[in-house]
């Protein structure tokens, strides 16, 4: 039983890792348009980052650049 857990705790993190380790290319116009909903304050950052699967690092670099 301790056994199944591990393997299954170990399939799980590698499918966390494979996931964290996709890149993806982001048009400048997506990304203006991800940065500006942010800045509408329609959507909290948090929030945000989660629905289009950015981390909140990137939000802010796109932010800062932007403005």
């Amino acid at each position: 039983m301790f056994i199944k857990k591990i393997e299954l705790f170990l399939m799980k993190s590698d499918n966390r890792q494979e996931a964290k380790m996709t890149k993806r290319e982001w048009t400048e116009e997506q990304k203006f348009k991800i940065v500006l909903e942010g800045l509408r304050s329609e959507t909290p950052v948090v929030k945000l980052c989660e629905k289009y699967e950015i981390s909140q690092k990137q939000y802010y670099k796109w932010r800062d650049i932007l403005l």
